[in-house]
């Protein structure tokens, strides 16, 4: 159908009816007005087969939706454009009950989506080729046009085409039959023929992942004290806060062996908790885990073995984040590349804890404390701290000899100052790293109160420290 051709038969009526010159201009006017509505009606359809298709991509794609904006024409919303991560915008244009053959998509059993049509009686049937096979939602689109005033569409880039009725002009019912963005988790797509999808959505992927990196921190963070308070050497160079955001979020720490961790603070999460438990039978470390309301469970491998968490060199186990095609998040516990478990992650955050480290106390001169979820409270020393015991027994007369360590410094390097009382004796032995105690005939316990005062060369810093003898 051509306006020309419409034009030149209401032109040739006018010669034999003179009188009705207005009316048939009014006639041409309403045809002309008519195939705009037939070409308007067109491109959305093409527009919304075509968006559909996309949806349908970045769903095999793991693609995940950035933004949802509505789309206005004089002050009526009149459709929605739709931002991917990865994929190329797509507009979906709104319908308004009229008279059109609906293209759509559904699932099959096979677990794939293929097209499919609805005709304005209601029929609903897939949409096969020249073979009648059902034609995938990932092949060729469907495009739709009009001729000679009837709908017609092709299913293979047009090269055959098939009547699909009288092209009205009306405004018809869009495949797309609503738009749902209030879950934080995913947009909602529904279709009229009711398919639904669930896209997830980029902002809540981020967070999420955000939050997984960060138990991984602070898993790593563990096994890394654990080693090094069991080297008996290792210290903290440094430590301060980690800002993220112009916000204090953790604690950052460099040791002397060369290594560094980050420990985030205490958080609420439904994600599982991974941490390193002491055995009391075998005096070892293993990795436990713990999910959301349930009970501590040790991770095996896969001969049903606890996994070592202190004195071996394979990485701690991690979370990580799936998403499948129904737009759901779930977390994963995996170690040395297999999965462990799997949970369904929905909410960000529901007042359960997931971090292992409750808190860190860093203003102490000589060490940096990690208290973690039990109350368990590990001590890392600082640089030039001096460790030693502060609490001893001893019976009268009698001679200790007090282990020390001092931490980034030699021995030869430490000097030290005893303040004591009641004819209590304390030095430094000629052994390194040994300080001698001599008890007198009787004390009391505030004689038995001994003031050291350690100080290393080159260091500019004193450590004091408060020896307790307690009598035997």
């Amino acid at each position: 159908m051509k306006r020309l051709s419409i034009a030149l038969i209401l032109s040739v009526s006018l010669l034999f009816s003179s009188g009705c010159i207005d009316k048939y201009l009014e006639d041409i006017a309403e045809l002309e007005h008519r195939l705009d509505l037939i070409e308007q009606l067109c491109e959305e359809m093409n527009v919304n087969i075509r968006s559909l298709q996309v949806i349908v991509s970045s769903i095999q794609d793991k693609d995940m939706i950035s933004g949802v904006t509505s789309i206005t024409q004089s002050g009526k919303e009149i459709g929605y454009k739709i931002n991917f991560v990865k994929t190329a915008p797509i507009t979906i244009y709104h319908g308004t009950n009229g008279k059109v053959p609906l293209i759509g998509t559904a699932k099959d059993t096979d677990g794939n989506y293929y097209w499919n049509i609805k005709y304005d009686n209601g029929a609903v049937g897939w949409i096969t080729d020249e073979y009648g096979q059902k034609v995938l939602a990932m092949g060729i689109a469907p495009f739709i046009k009009v001729k000679d005033e009837r709908w017609v569409i092709s299913f293979d880039g047009g090269t055959t085409w098939t009547d699909l009725g009288q092209a009205t002009g009306e405004h018809g019912d869009s495949m797309f039959e609503s738009i749902i963005t209030t879950n934080p988790n995913y947009v909602l797509i529904k279709l009229t023929n009711g398919t639904e999808f669930r896209i997830p959505v980029y902002e809540k992927y981020l967070a999420l992942k955000t939050e997984a990196e960060r138990i991984n921190s602070n898993v790593n963070a563990q096994k890394t004290i654990l080693n090094a308070l069991a080297s008996r050497i290792v210290y903290i160079k440094n430590a301060g806060d980690i800002v993220e955001n112009g916000e204090r979020v953790g604690t950052y720490c460099e040791l002397s062996n060369g290594e560094s961790f980050k420990v985030y603070d205490w958080q609420s999460s439904n994600a599982p908790k991974i941490f390193s438990v002491l055995d009391t039978i075998t005096g070892l470390h293993y990795w436990t885990f713990q999910q959301s309301g349930e009970e501590m469970e040790w991770l095996l491998d896969s001969e049903g073995n606890k996994i070592r968490s202190v004195g071996d060199t394979i990485p701690p186990p991690k979370i990580t984040l799936k998403v499948d095609n129904n737009g759901f998040f779930y977390w994963t516990i995996e170690y040395e590349d297999g999965t462990i478990i799997t949970t369904e992650a929905p909410q960000l955050f529901v007042n359960r804890s997931a971090s292992i480290f409750r808190r860190v106390i860093d203003n102490d001169p000589d060490f940096v404390t990690f208290i973690i979820w039990d109350g368990t409270q590990y001590r890392l020393p600082k640089g030039f701290t001096v460790s030693i015991e502060t609490n001893i027994s001893m019976d009268v007369n009698s001679v200790e000899h007090l282990d020390y360590t001092v931490y980034g410094a030699e021995y030869s390097d430490v000097k030290a100052a005893f303040i004591t009382q009641g004819g209590f004796k304390a030095y430094l032995s000629d052994t390194l790293g040994v300080i001698t105690i001599e008890s007198p005939n009787d004390f009391t316990p505030e004689q038995g109160k001994i003031l050291a005062v350690f100080t290393i060369q080159n260091s500019q810093r004193s450590s004091i420290k408060t020896i307790t003898v307690t009598k035997l």
